[in-house]
């Protein structure tokens, strides 16, 4: 099915595919006529963009019939779904056996244990249609419920009604002479299906819309936006972050995968200073290491991806490796050692928290430079990889 809307009426039609098919190619050619300049204008009749006004089935909902079988009544709301299968709202019904005159039989005087017992006797039952209640009411000329009881050749309505829940109040007795096996198969697996109709006619144009574009119009029909969250997996990664945003997000999982290194090893240093013999728990010596791993961002050593596209190309590094503490110190000595030049551009500094000719504060060089965002320093800790 497709829906099809008025977009200066608010009427809806739902086409069948063929039909909609039909008027896609009759478009087609109309703009083909447009586009050579030719006569395009039809009458209403042949205009495929135009629809004589109908009313519309917001949607249907299903009773099963399973208490009958036993004598029993239902009083209860059933889920009203549109063309789409989702829920729009739901229609309280009461049906029950009930006398001639109408009047309900209590349950002691209808319950049966085994259905079968109801072969070949009278059936009367009333079927009560209280209201209706909907997500969105957009159909302000009214409502009305059409049914169809499988004893009956026609449909039932109701009468149209006008409100935001729409109390209809009808009640219809329905008789069977005899209950056959039928009868009671349709009660065991069968249901009845109740439409709820919306009124739609073409006097509710407003005059703020006759003169809009069909562009201007869409943008009446959109939602208002009102910050919304998008929902995002953790696991996810990139595929379910907004546009524009992937790069946010995988520098954002970077900086967390830091920070998680950084608690683990804060605490592998308070456990280990916490195990040393009391005559060696210098807190002095604890605090330097501390603040010189909180303020360290590490030395990243170059992954083996063979996909990496480039040197420089972050993203494309899938497996980085970063050392700190000893290890870290341990490997910029053994590249100072393969490149005595220099030409690595770092240089190798004294540990933090030496006294001496070579001593540096945390943040500063040894030639008393600032220490940029990419010049690692030393800390004691072990080496971790980042997936």
């Amino acid at each position: 099915m497709v829906l099809v809307k008025n977009l200066v009426t608010d009427n809806m039609w739902l086409w069948e595919r063929g039909k909609f098919m039909n008027r896609k190619f009759l478009i087609q050619e109309m703009y083909q006529k447009y586009l050579d300049g030719e006569d395009h204008s039809l009458p209403q009749e042949e205009d495929p963009f135009w629809e004589p006004v109908t009313d519309i089935i917001v949607g249907t909902g299903n009773l099963f019939m399973t208490h009958l079988a036993y004598g029993l009544d239902f009083d209860d709301k059933i889920s009203i779904t549109d063309y789409k299968g989702q829920e729009v709202g739901f229609l309280y019904i009461h049906l029950t056996p009930c006398a001639a005159n109408g009047k309900i039989l209590t349950e002691e005087e209808t319950f049966v244990d085994d259905p079968s017992n109801m072969v070949g006797k009278q059936l009367r039952f009333k079927v009560v249609v209280k209201r209706v209640e909907l997500n969105l009411n957009r159909y302000p000329n009214g409502l009305r419920v059409k049914y169809k009881m499988f004893t009956e050749p026609t449909f039932t309505e109701t009468e149209n009604v006008i409100g935001t829940i729409p109390e209809f109040r009808h009640t219809k007795i329905f008789l069977i002479d005899e209950v056959l096996k039928s009868h009671l198969d349709y009660f065991e697996h069968g249901f009845v299906v109740f439409m709820v109709i919306g009124v739609q006619t073409d006097n509710n144009v407003s005059p703020a819309k006759a003169n809009m574009t069909t562009k201007e119009l869409r943008q009446l029909q959109k939602p208002p936006v009102t910050g919304q969250r998008r929902r995002m997996s953790v696991v996810g990664g990139l595929n379910e972050a907004p546009p524009g945003k992937q790069n946010d997000l995988f520098i954002l999982r970077k900086k967390m995968k830091r920070l998680e290194q950084k608690e683990r090893r804060l605490k592998e240093l308070c456990e280990e200073w916490s195990a040393r013999p009391e005559q060696d728990q210098q807190f002095e010596a604890f605090f330097r290491e501390v603040y010189t791993f909180a303020y360290s961002k590490g030395t990243k050593v170059a992954g083996s991806n063979p996909n990496r596209r480039s040197r420089d190309d972050d993203q494309s590094d899938t497996q980085s490796l970063y050392l700190f503490g000893y290890e870290e110190e341990e490997y910029l000595e053994q590249k100072m050692r393969a490149n005595p030049n220099g030409q690595n551009g770092k240089r190798h500094r004294n540990r933090p928290g030496t006294r001496g000719q070579g001593s540096t504060r945390p943040g500063t060089m040894a030639n008393g430079r600032q220490r940029s965002e990419d010049t690692p320093t030393n800390q004691t800790s072990k080496a971790c990889v980042i997936q």
